[in-house]
């Protein structure tokens, strides 16, 4: 009998029978592939990540209170930049503006000099963006948008600032969305554009209100953005832009991770970090105790360490593209991406988690469980586990298999023991995971009964 592989996050805390979900991998065109790896290129003695950008071709991060240069083999001071919340920044083409929530604001030259913008008319910004020369800064008390002279981010009239007009909610932050400034309310998200007088220039779009507020975590694609928010009438929860609409692109059960494990202030902390891997778009989001991926529809977590079952946070966050490859900032310092199968020397716990349904209170027995995995690929003493379970909760001794010798690519993992995986009252639970180094993909399962 064919098994489906799991595609997203399914989970009840009040139903352990109905548990999905991969972690360290992701469904991708009908494929469970592994997340990348890190490997560190550059410690930091500081263990406060706050983000990563490039600037004129050089890679910077924000470690601390240290603004870093990348060298390609080590980080060198380039500027203190108080402060210990994540930064936000706008490239122009002369200048970068950059705030430092909670801190200061400040401006860095083509040249990579770092300044504190002193005009007395710009407030400590929680964001900032770019729209058509003019940078739009959101003061971190929630006050109307500020924006800028053209082309110089810390010119600052006292009279140039507008608010979002149909919904009196507070101003969390802006994007923008195919040259159109987004700006992000606690209750609505308005739509605003380049087409005013001088002194005026952002006028508000009609009708483009977009009923659902902002919590934090907004990533931009090609075709739409995305962010944590909240629905007005339905609680938390992942969105996407589409078509002028917020649509939910979060399952029940991250809903429900989202409304039964965080408190709204734990919400606000969320980090987000965009990544091409393997030619698929993942949108990753780290929260205090989560981290959870968004790939094509499909929800996945991705964790450091072993044995976390998906409620530990993959360590690696503000990863940024730079010279062909992926830097993220870790515990330890800067890390590159990488399709090795660690993180820093220690193993990646890959799982899948899944079940098998016959009626209610009809006793199957399985003959073995088959897994289409990547065999023959890594070499050497690479082991997959399985764990079975009657009732989602209690758990068997794991029962390894070897992913074979390189070359070995027609053999499948295959668990088979004398009288079959036992008897099972209409319900079984799978666990699949490894942490060996080793290639651990997958495009199918069989149970034989």
């Amino acid at each position: 009998m064919p098994l489906p592989l799991p595609r997203t996050i399914k989970a009840s805390k009040v139903l352990p029978k109905q548990i999905e979900y991969l972690q360290n991998s992701f469904h991708g065109d009908g494929m469970l592939l592994s997340r990348p790896g890190a490997e560190l290129v550059a410690a930091h003695g500081e263990q406060v990540p706050r983000g990563t950008f490039v600037w004129q071709n050089q890679l910077y991060a924000v470690i601390g209170s240290e603004l870093c240069l990348f060298d390609g083999s080590s980080l060198s001071l380039a500027a203190i930049l108080p402060g210990s919340n994540p930064i936000r920044y706008a490239r122009g083409f002369s200048m970068m503006a950059i705030c430092a929530p909670e801190s200061q604001n400040y401006t860095l030259s083509m040249g990579g000099a770092l300044s504190p913008v002193t005009d007395s008319d710009l407030p400590v910004c929680r964001d900032v963006e770019r729209v058509d020369g003019y940078f739009l800064w959101v003061p971190d008390n929630g006050d109307p948008v500020v924006f800028s002279a053209v082309n110089d981010a810390g010119d600052i009239d006292p009279l140039d600032y507008f608010d979002a007009e149909a919904s009196p909610d507070v101003n969390l932050g802006v994007i923008n969305f195919r040259n159109d400034l987004f700006v992000f309310g606690a209750e609505t998200i308005e739509r605003f554009r380049n087409v005013g007088a001088e002194t005026a220039p952002f006028v508000r779009v009609a009708g483009g209100m977009i009923q659902a507020g902002y919590v934090g975590g907004k990533l931009r694609s090609t075709d739409t953005f995305v962010w944590l928010g909240k629905d007005q009438d339905a609680g938390y929860g992942f969105f996407a832009y589409v078509n002028g609409t917020a649509k939910r692109i979060s399952t029940p059960a991250v809903d429900e991770i989202l409304e039964h494990d965080y408190t709204p202030t734990e919400l606000s902390r969320v980090d987000a970090q965009r990544l091409s891997w393997r030619g698929f778009d993942l949108y990753v989001w780290t929260l205090p105790r989560h981290t959870l991926c968004f790939v094509g529809g499909s929800w996945s977590y991705f964790t450091s360490g072993v044995d976390t079952l998906g409620v530990t946070p993959w360590q690696y966050r503000f990863a940024s593209q730079f010279d062909g490859n992926y830097y993220a900032i870790g515990d330890n310092g800067l890390v590159k991406l990488t399709a090795a199968h660690q993180d820093e020397g220690q193993p990646i716990d890959r799982r899948l988690v899944t079940f098998a349904r016959s009626r209610v209170d009809q006793v199957f027995t399985p003959d073995f469980l088959r897994l289409a995995a990547s065999h023959g690929l890594s070499g050497g003493t690479k082991t997959v586990g399985l764990r079975l379970s009657r009732d989602g909760k209690l758990w068997s001794d794991r029962f390894y298999r070897e992913l074979g010798a390189i070359g070995e690519y027609e053999q499948q993992l295959e668990w088979r023991y004398p009288g079959g995986l036992g008897q099972f009252d209409g319900f079984m639970a799978m666990e699949i995971s490894t942490g060996s180094d080793c290639e651990f993909a997958a495009d199918g399962a069989v149970i034989g009964l």
